[in-house]
């Protein structure tokens, strides 16, 4: 099925109402929602759990419902708490898309009649609030910067409204994202979401994260990086990448004190408890320029250690990465070895896909799925190649991942539409890896159909179904079961048509190349997200070929819906650059955002051409680089082919491209033939300088097809 049918299936538009009553906050609160959002979802016409059905690919006899989609432009939806004994009404935690001081929010969401969905803020004047919980003494618990706080159920009122009165803070002094003194505002800590968990005793974990990326500070020494206020420190205690255990002391109150039960975790975004007691975390790992490693992992912290009956572990942050493998700013460092001699350190249970960035997870206790039941449900929220899934994993009676001696996991196409399946590593320490099952297997961008998503914590309501967040485009999507399956769709390959912009336009060209010599190469931007490449990847503007690719970070003529600019503002608050690798000064910043501004202002709306990036489609002759295909190269004409022979005089196909056909293309080449795209005589779509004419397959009498032909190689 071509891109043309496959809009025919799922037809355009979606309307969704999410209309709810104004609640008693303050007006800069209160935000209200448009009767009709998209946020990059397109109808299919299609049901799915009484809510309309989006465009992605999920596993047979299943499907994702979109809830409700936001058009407030900072709304960024974490993690969902069905209120109890209430089914289909859930509270949401809301970070802001920018990160910004005193603007997280917490959202009342009645999902019980699809036909007449609410949404509305409760609660604000939040900073980064993400986890959400039910926990000791039947209060609900959330994490903000610095504090974790609690309020009673009864303290949801019937309409949605939370009685901000019955809010106790539980836990404080927890290390800031930020430090403000008279000099001005420092960041503090790169990992500042106060993510926690539950025992059965009611104590409670609570995730450190680390204070930078990979402790650039002390390379080659041991990483002895603390709490601004403390400034460096040998004691495990003042140091971020822990679990610190805070005990219950009351109904619902802890102690100030606390024990760390686990170290060298980067950033502890998942936590859950196994039936035997043992807790699973889940680790989102540092930067690396190859954006195939490092991998993220699955962490076993044994029950032993969560109370001091054992001694704490080290799982290896910053030294070591995947299993046993040691990170280059430590090789040839003595003081912690990764590898099976040392006994502080403990390699993970798994290995998860490269930059997944898993931000929760979850076992499923359900109804709805009994295929499911126990299984660990693992979103992947990154924007990388291998993020934007929804994995499952089989588990033993311990509630640990099964493992086997080797697996395999997906990654997004650069283009077409079948995900690309890659080997995880294998250690001669041991097996570190499972299958998986993909309870959705692509979620990447294709325009007028979806957008590239970003899953981040699952829940299981009550009714089995699975609820969960894509915060990146402000929408809430329900997981459920549904007849049959929609095609899967096309990547969209806008690079050919952004390049012979480039080509043609000195001045576009001129604001890219300073892009990629005043930013992306710069000091602070140069290593970090694959060094703005893909592997091997020969192009001529490969870092626009990356950018294009992610499907996010360049909305042409829109750089307020562009990564690539949303990340650099406002400068000295963004998340870009990295905290380690600031701009050398507020000018530099603003400078780097106004270049990149320019670029993507500049930038107009294109669609592909004919076949592009495939056989017959355009290039530019001596640059075989436009045709990124196994054996591709550009012909004296301009377009895009590979050779067939007399023996085998077939050509491949791609979904969602023209057929192609072998002719003789070149009549002194002997056995060796070429692949051509085919046309239709009575509507031809040619590059310019070709015709559609016929051709007998090469080297037989038939069959004979209308193929798009140079007109310098067609006879007189």
């Amino acid at each position: 099925m071509d891109h043309r049918s496959l809009t025919r299936v799922l037809g355009i538009g979606l309307a969704l109402s999410a209309v709810g009553a104004g609640c008693a906050i303050d007006a800069e609160q209160d935000e209200s929602f448009q009767s009709e959002t998209r946020n990059g979802y397109g109808s299919t016409g299609l049901s799915c759990g009484g809510f309309p059905r989006v465009a992605v690919d999920t596993a047979d006899g299943t499907c994702l419902g979109l809830v409700a989609a936001s058009g407030d432009s900072q709304f960024k939806p974490r993690v969902l708490l069905e209120l109890p004994g209430r089914p289909g009404e859930f509270l949401v935690t809301d970070l802001n898309k920018g990160w910004a001081p005193g603007k997280g929010r917490i959202w009342y969401l009645d999902g019980r009649d699809p036909n007449a969905v609410s949404l509305r803020a409760v609660l604000g004047g939040l900073t980064v609030p993400h986890q959400l919980i039910e926990g000791p003494g039947g209060w609900i618990y959330f994490g903000e910067d610095q504090r974790i706080s609690a309020f009673p159920v009864d303290a949801v009122g019937a309409d949605g409204t939370l009685d901000e009165n019955r809010i106790e803070v539980v836990l404080d002094q927890l290390p800031a994202m930020d430090v403000h003194t008279s000099e001005g505002t420092t960041r503090n800590s790169m990992h500042p979401i106060s993510h926690f968990a539950f025992d059965e005793a009611g104590h409670m974990f609570v995730n450190i994260g680390a204070f930078t990326d990979h402790c650039s500070d002390y390379v080659g020494r041991e990483c002895h990086e603390a709490d601004i206020s403390i400034g460096e420190s040998a004691d495990p205690h003042d140091w971020g990448g822990v679990i610190r255990r805070y005990d219950r002391t009351g109904d619902h109150s802890f102690s100030s004190e606390y024990e760390v039960v686990a170290m060298g975790l980067r950033n502890s975004m998942g936590l859950i408890f196994t039936p035997s007691g043992d807790m699973l975390q889940v680790e989102n790992g540092r930067d690396f320029e190859d954006g195939g490693r490092p991998f993220e992992e699955l962490n076993v912290i044994p029950r032993e250690e969560l109370y001091g009956e054992a001694p704490a572990k080290h799982y290896g942050w910053p030294y070591c990465y995947d299993a046993y493998e040691t990170s280059d700013e430590w090789i040839g460092y003595e003081g912690f070895r990764c590898s099976p001699d040392n006994p502080d350190y403990r390699p993970p249970h798994l290995l998860l896909p490269p930059h997944g960035a898993p931000l929760g997870i979850a076992y499923y206790r359900g109804d709805l799925f009994p295929e499911l039941d126990g299984q660990l449900i693992v979103p992947l929220h990154g924007y990388r190649p291998a993020g934007q899934r929804v994995l499952a994993f089989e588990v033993g009676e311990d509630g640990l991942p099964l493992r086997a001696e080797s697996a395999s996991y997906l990654q997004n196409p650069t283009e077409g539409s079948a995900s690309v399946e890659m080997p995880y590593p294998v250690s001669e320490h041991g097996h570190f890896a499972a299958p998986a099952t993909h309870l959705v297997e692509a979620w990447f961008k294709v325009g007028g159909f979806r957008p590239k998503g970003a899953p981040v914590a699952p829940y299981v309501a009550s009714d089995g179904s699975i609820w969960i967040a894509d915060d990146k485009n402000a929408a809430i999507l329900r997981f459920d079961r549904a007849e049959g399956s929609l095609p899967p769709l096309q990547r969209e390959n806008l690079y050919p048509a952004y390049r012979r912009l480039l080509d043609q336009d000195d001045d576009i060209r001129a604001k890219y190349e300073a892009v990629v010599e005043q930013v992306l190469r710069s000091n602070q931007c140069s290593g970090c997200h694959d060094d703005f490449a893909l592997e091997g990847d020969t192009s001529r503007y490969p870092e626009l070929r990356y950018l294009l690719t992610l499907g996010s970070w360049i909305a042409p003529g829109d750089p307020d819906a562009s990564a690539l600019y949303t990340k650099l503002t406002p400068v000295g608050e963004a998340s870009m650059p990295p905290l380690d690798r600031p701009w050398d000064s507020q000018t530099q910043g603003e400078a780097a955002a106004e270049t990149v501004r320019a670029l993507i202002a500049a930038l107009p709306k294109l669609s592909p051409g004919l076949n592009d990036g495939w056989i017959g489609g355009q290039c530019t002759p001596g640059y075989d680089s436009d045709c990124p295909f196994d054996g591709g190269s550009c012909t004296d004409g301009g377009s895009c082919t590979t050779a067939c022979t007399k023996a085998r005089p077939f050509c491949p196909d791609r979904d969602g491209m023209a057929a192609t056909f072998c002719v003789d293309l070149d009549p002194g080449a002997g056995e060796v033939g070429g692949c051509v795209v085919t046309c239709d005589p009575e509507a031809p779509q040619c590059l310019d300088g070709q015709r559609c004419v016929p051709m007998t397959r090469f080297g037989r009498t038939s069959p004979e097809r209308h193929v798009c032909m140079n007109e310098g190689a067609l006879a007189p």
